[in-house]
């Protein structure tokens, strides 16, 4: 969610823990997904509210932290167990874990 803008559940110190993390440009550009449109939209780090832009530019692609999540495993499955973050749709099934890993 972060990675596409929606900081709806970010608390305030979620915000402050990237404060000072991250360098950007309030000009830098993201897609970012408009809810009301069910489509991505243009937008720029100026477009969010100052003490969210650094955990924006964090989690934008090509932001350190969102870097660093892409080289982990999207699905870990354990024995019968299968452990993801918000589920996996039914189109995803499809692709078994290892080609979406």
């Amino acid at each position: 969610m972060n990675a596409r803008g929606d900081l709806r559940y970010v608390t305030e110190g979620g915000f402050a823990d990237f404060m000072d993390v991250v360098e950007y440009d309030p000009g830098d550009s993201l897609q970012v997904w408009d809810r009301s449109s069910g489509s991505f939209a243009p937008a720029t780090l100026a477009d969010f509210e100052p003490h969210q832009r650094g955990r924006v530019a964090a989690f934008m692609p090509g932001g350190p932290y969102a870097d660093l999540l892409a080289q982990r495993q999207v699905i870990l499955q354990l024995g019968d167990n299968v452990f993801v973050h918000g589920g996996v749709l039914p189109a995803h099934i499809q692709f078994g874990v290892d080609e979406i890993n």
